[in-house]
């Protein structure tokens, strides 16, 4: 029998040691590995019937212990989701984690096969208009992933980590309210709609009621789940600072552009240059204004005013062109070129939005959405994301400015605190919307004692700009418990409380001695006599 069989397993066994080797020379530190190795484990060959490259180890039974594919990766996010399981229709916990550009979920941390996503070609929509189980999907070229996360926090969170890491390779994950990467995305999630419309990827024509339906909750672009994966990032813009992202002249950003969106423009409008209606609904056709909602036939488009007023709102408005990142890192700041802009009517008196998603019965979270579709989204802040501060720093520079904080009486007062301590409050004016539990100051201030669904957002804004103002005062009670004093029985003195502490004081002082005394002592004698 010949010993060549032998001679190629030894090699084998020899590779595995080397193996060992390198994978002894992985050195964690601060969520990174780092691998100190002489040659590529790719060139590390093997014996016949085994797996025909060393990535492949990872799926065999003798390595469930390491998988060469993905050990070089950091781990950007970790945690358990519930997973829609399409074999029994039901939910299954399981372990999820984002490395690199892939998403990997099996059913416990310590199970050597991970399902693997790859998050370069996905979407992302949350389940429902107000979403109150936390629930989002996954949609890839494919299939569709549901998963459910712990809280609101945690779905936004992950959002957030796998549409960054959908642009490249990202040390570190800013925050979802100030990170660059998000910008132009759109932000989806499940709806129906009980009339036919019209795909804005594909122009093809959305059933009514049908469930293949998301919608942009900022821009309202509808699209066909599986066409979003093909949606451009033209969503509606905080600043016109990205002109080289936005493909806009150098001498428009003086002025402020029309943003138009194509196609399922409401039945009772009328063209803005013709004053027709729009005859046709079969098709995607005709253009509306993100900014001043102006609506126009696309016939007429040539003859339509190329610079955008704002609409009707636009003195609540803060308009792209005001706002600027001169450090890049998302956090956005009034230009100092916006100063010496004429700006006779927009952006007069701007409104500061902030919603508390967490009060009303998750209504807050209706309210984000519905003031980032008639506002700049950069003007629309959650309380529950890093309280008011960053609202107030962004407004600080304008000469008056209005707030509108949706809450009860404990966000209210949060904000009414952050505005004295920025010295802003001769300069703002605060309005309410009830959302809380006891909304005493929203009553007294004529907002109503609970908020009615039925009313349109846009009543609120009209209502804010026609509100009177009134005089607050602000007062702080501090109490404080004094003793009670117990008139002295017959014959009983005067306690003299100085001599008394004094005493105490050195009551304490001959016990610590005494203690000392006996830890120190080397002789049971002393001990007992001490004790006693």
């Amino acid at each position: 029998m010949s010993d060549r069989p032998w001679r190629e397993w030894s090699k084998v066994i020899s590779i595995s040691i080397a193996i060992a080797q390198n994978a002894s020379n992985l050195v964690q530190s601060k969520g990174t590995l780092t691998v100190h190795q002489e040659e590529p484990v790719d060139k590390l060959l093997k014996a016949p019937g085994d797996p025909k490259d060393a990535k492949d180890l990872g799926k065999c039974s003798h390595h469930k212990g390491v998988q060469f594919s993905n050990i070089f990766q950091k781990i950007v996010k970790e945690g358990q989701l519930l997973k829609n399981c399409n074999s029994f229709k039901r939910w299954k916990l399981r372990y999820c984690m984002i490395q690199g550009q892939k998403l990997l979920f099996a059913h416990h941390p310590s199970f050597a096969h991970f399902e693997t996503i790859d998050l370069s070609q996905v979407v992302l929509a949350e389940s429902s208009w107000r979403n109150l189980y936390h629930s989002f999907c996954i949609i890839t070229p494919n299939r569709k992933i549901s998963l459910i996360a712990p809280s609101r926090k945690d779905m936004e969170d992950w959002i957030n980590v796998i549409k960054t890491v959908q642009q490249g390779e990202i040390h570190k994950i800013p925050a979802a309210e100030n990170n660059p990467y998000l910008i132009g995305m759109h932000y989806w999630y499940s709806s129906h709609s009980p009339r036919t419309q019209f795909c804005n990827v594909c122009r093809r024509n959305i059933p009514a009621l049908s469930r293949d339906t998301i919608i942009c909750e900022v821009c309202k672009v509808k699209s066909h789940k599986f066409c979003a994966l093909r949606a451009s990032k033209d969503c509606k813009w905080n600043t016109l600072s990205v002109t080289d992202d936005l493909f806009l002249p150098a001498d428009e950003i003086q002025t402020m552009p029309h943003q138009l969106v194509e196609g399922n423009i409401p039945a009772d409008s009328r063209c803005a240059v013709c004053h027709e209606s729009f005859g046709s609904h079969q098709r995607l056709l005709d253009f509306r204004c993100l900014w001043c909602a102006s609506t126009v036939h696309g016939a007429c488009q040539r003859w339509f005013s190329k610079e955008c007023s704002c609409g009707s709102r636009r003195a609540s408005i803060v308009p792209p062109t005001a706002l600027c990142d001169p450090r890049g890192d998302g956090q956005l700041v009034v230009s100092p070129d916006f100063w010496s802009l004429d700006w006779p009517l927009t952006c007069s008196c701007p409104l500061l939005v902030f919603v508390n998603s967490k009060s009303g019965d998750h209504q807050g979270i209706i309210f984000l959405r519905k003031f980032k579709q008639y506002l700049n989204p950069s003007q629309v802040f959650d309380l529950a994301k890093g309280g008011p501060e960053a609202g107030i720093c962004m407004f600080k520079n304008f000469s008056r400015f209005r707030v509108l904080v949706c809450g009860g009486d404990g966000s209210v007062s949060w904000v009414l605190s952050t505005i004295d301590a920025f010295d802003v409050h001769d300069r703002c004016q605060l309005a309410v919307i009830p959302l809380g539990t006891g909304n005493d100051l929203a009553r007294v201030l004529g907002w109503g004692s609970f908020w009615n669904k039925n009313k349109n957002v846009l009543d609120i804004l009209s209502r804010i700009e026609q509100a009177n103002v009134r005089i607050l005062d602000r007062w702080s009670v501090m109490i404080r418990e004094n003793p009670k004093q117990f008139p002295l029985l017959k014959g009983q003195a005067k306690m003299d409380i100085p001599r008394f502490e004094a005493a105490a004081i050195r009551h304490l002082e001959d016990a610590n001695n005494e203690l000392n005394r006996i830890l120190k002592s080397s002789y049971e004698t002393e001990v007992v006599i001490s004790c006693r």
